[in-house]
């Protein structure tokens, strides 16, 4: 058991308690007797000073032990420049924490105008010891050259315990943000939920922090024809149709009609249109070139009134695996005596080989559905997973899932899936379930199995016509025997098989890993409570405490 008691504020102050001392006493307001209203009932904070509750035991006010934040260095953002991201960790514990998170950078319009650079290296300031852990990148703007990024993953951040009187930050890890050009000024918010930063400590118990968020005000340029595109939908199979929507709008200032307006917009590779464009009445009468098979999407003798928009509609249709990167260039849009100064993109995923994903639900962590790699791109079978280690406690039923992607115009058939457990992982006796179809029923799930083996399921056909993936998943249930770090479960192609279909038309290789700690770890054992009050002069009186379960 320990007890932490933090300095009093300055007498007759007003300010609200610093970030780790409303942790604790939100830790304390769960754990509060019946009929307290939350830890007002032991503390207040005011003119008298702060009263702390200290808490101490492996309970729910254990979680309070690791608290992150978030901030910008500047409250604006310029094109062309870069603003600095800041990840504060607290550290109310004994001894060192380890910490990680998952920042996806907020979106922007047009999209991916916030990205991090996989050039600049992350770093870190605090207490001696703190170091900024591990830093991946992921969900990349510009594949296949992968260096600008919209989401980072920490892993391994050290954060050691805060010496006694010190309400700054234990550790803190700062990375650049660079910021392109947005059509308008944009607030946003970059937030991470609850759980999906958390820490652990020498022992694999896991504190989750509660949810966060940053804002950003993004400045955009004086850009008198303002672009924007997208594709509906972003992902689609090998053959399919999806549409892409090209708008303009007159930004003119000051507000002018903008005549004669005309786009070029150049198709990547692979890319061609399926049909001829349509345009919006706010167009005027425009005219193009662009018929099915064209390598570009044209349009010339527009008129669009002040503040007004245009919009162009073509279906689209593309080959192979990979990431499409459309870019309508700065200017690339033109008008008598105008043109676009920020370029406008948009990327469409294609597909042609059958994907897998295998995911653990986190406990620990909110119960979110994590995974080591996340798939390309992130919402490929129509779900967001966090990646990142699942944890568990012993003997705590967990479900695995094994997402499949098809981006075949027929179904897959005659699926099996082997999947050999790690060791210290066993199955959980139960029916399979999931959302493929089984043929002759879902199979049985023998108690204590340290291999599952599924067979006779069957994932949808895709839809070329709609641009759909067929997907669906398979679910069984495990268990930890007992405590460990870092037990990954991986599939490869041999795990996998579909009737008529070959292995090097399937990408499996997919894993999880997950963390076990002591049952009781995260919910039981004992709590002592003290509070303190600080007076004026500096005295303080310490209440009685009374121990709950």
């Amino acid at each position: 058991m320990s007890l932490r008691l933090l300095p009093p504020p300055i007498a007759g102050s007003q300010a609200s308690p610093p970030d780790e001392v409303r942790g604790l006493i939100h830790a304390a307001s769960a754990l509060a007797p019946a009929g307290n209203a939350g830890p007002s009932a032991w503390a207040r904070w005011g003119r008298t000073g702060l009263i702390v509750a200290a808490l101490a035991g492996a309970s729910a006010a254990s979680a309070q032990s690791f608290l992150a934040n978030k901030k910008f260095s500047a409250s604006e953002a310029y094109p062309g420049g870069t603003v600095g991201l800041t990840f504060d960790f607290f550290n109310s514990s004994a001894g060192t924490l380890s910490a990680g998170l998952q920042d996806k950078l907020p979106d922007t319009s047009p999209a991916g105008q916030l990205w991090f650079s996989t050039a600049d290296a992350a770093s870190a300031s605090g207490v001696a010891g703190c170091t900024a852990g591990t830093i991946t990148f992921s969900d990349f703007l510009d594949s296949p050259a992968d260096t600008k990024a919209q989401t980072i993953t920490i892993t391994g951040a050290q954060v050691p315990s805060q010496p006694a009187g010190v309400e700054t930050p234990n550790c803190q890890v700062t990375l650049p943000v660079h910021v392109g050009n947005v059509g308008t000024d944009s607030n946003v918010t970059n937030s991470i939920a609850d759980g999906v930063a958390s820490a652990t400590n020498a022992n694999s118990e896991s504190f989750p922090s509660e949810a966060f968020a940053a804002s950003l005000l993004i400045k955009a340029p004086v850009n008198p024809l303002v672009a924007s595109k997208s594709f509906a939908p972003a992902t689609i199979p090998t053959g399919g149709t999806s549409t892409l929507t090209i708008t303009i709008r007159n930004n003119t200032s000051p507000s002018a009609l903008a005549q004669n307006v005309a786009v070029a917009d150049n198709l990547p590779t692979g890319l061609t249109a399926a049909g001829i464009p349509s345009f919006s009445t706010g167009c005027g009468s425009p005219t193009s070139a662009t018929v099915s098979g064209s390598t570009a999407v044209a349009m010339s003798g527009a008129t669009i009134a002040a503040g007004a928009t245009c919009t162009i509609t073509v279906p689209v249709t593309a080959i192979g695996n990979s990431a499409l990167v459309n870019t309508i260039p700065v200017g690339g849009v033109t008008a008598t005596g105008y043109s676009n100064t920020v370029a406008a993109s948009s990327t469409l995923n294609v597909r042609d080989t059958i994907k897998m994903t295998k995911v653990i639900r986190s406990p620990a962590n909110s119960n979110q559905w994590r995974t080591d790699s996340l798939p390309e791109p992130s919402n490929l079978h129509g779900t967001s997973f966090t990646q990142g280690v699942a944890s568990a406690q012993v003997n705590q039923p967990v479900p695995v899932r094994v997402y499949f992607s098809n981006p075949n115009s027929t179904a897959l058939t005659g699926g099996t899936l082997t999947d050999s457990l790690p060791t210290s992982i066993v199955a959980v006796g139960g029916a399979a379930g999931g959302t493929c179809t089984w043929t002759s029923g879902a199979p049985s799930i023998a108690a204590g199995a340290t291999a599952v083996s599924l067979s006779s399921f069957s994932v949808p056909a895709a839809n070329p016509a709609t641009g759909s993936l067929g997907s669906c998943y398979v679910e069984f249930w495990v268990k930890a025997t007992t405590t460990f770090t870092n037990n990954t479960n991986a599939l490869s192609t041999s795990n996998v098989s579909f009737a008529g279909i070959n292995s090097g038309d399937i990408d499996a290789a997919t894993s999880a890993t997950m963390n076990a700690t002591a049952a009781g770890g995260n919910g039981a054992g004992a709590v002592t409570v003290e509070k303190r009050f600080y007076k004026e002069d500096g005295t303080s009186q310490t209440g009685t405490g009374t121990p709950c379960a």
